[in-house]
């Protein structure tokens, strides 16, 4: 199951469970099940919406409305849904939008290089600091 995971997810993927009894329960959980969904929805959402290559704010409204056919939006009903589970983890959402953006450059937005450029910039800041 783990190699499932890093193959669908990279080398990097690590599961925090303890044993193969807290594999099964997420297993059982649906965990596995929502993460093999997401893959594919997310996809279409960046190759068909320009602007939720940028925007995770956008992309998870979007992923949650074709998720629920957008009939849940009132706070109360969100609220439910959310603790309750039925709703994809935001979390796992971005961080498949940016797995996907790293090993597909068609799928980045404009902000991608922007970002790479200050991330170097702030690597190097840092480095000057401690020296």
């Amino acid at each position: 199951m783990l190699g499932f995971l890093k193959r669908l997810f990279g080398k990097r993927t690590e599961v925090k469970a303890q044993s193969q009894k807290e594999i099964e329960k997420l297993y059982q959980n649906g965990f596995y099940d929502k993460m093999v969904k997401i893959k594919p929805t997310v996809i279409d959402i960046l190759q068909t919406n320009y602007q939720t290559r940028d925007n995770d704010i956008l992309l998870l409204f979007i992923f949650w409305e074709r998720e629920f056919g957008g009939k849940f939006w009132d706070y109360e009903q969100f609220k439910s849904l959310m603790l309750g589970g039925k709703l994809a983890i935001p979390d796992t959402i971005t961080r498949t939008r940016r797995k996907l953006q790293a090993d597909h450059p068609e799928l980045r937005g404009d902000l991608y290089e922007l970002r790479k450029k200050a991330e170097t910039k702030m690597t190097n800041q840092i480095a000057l600091s401690f020296d």
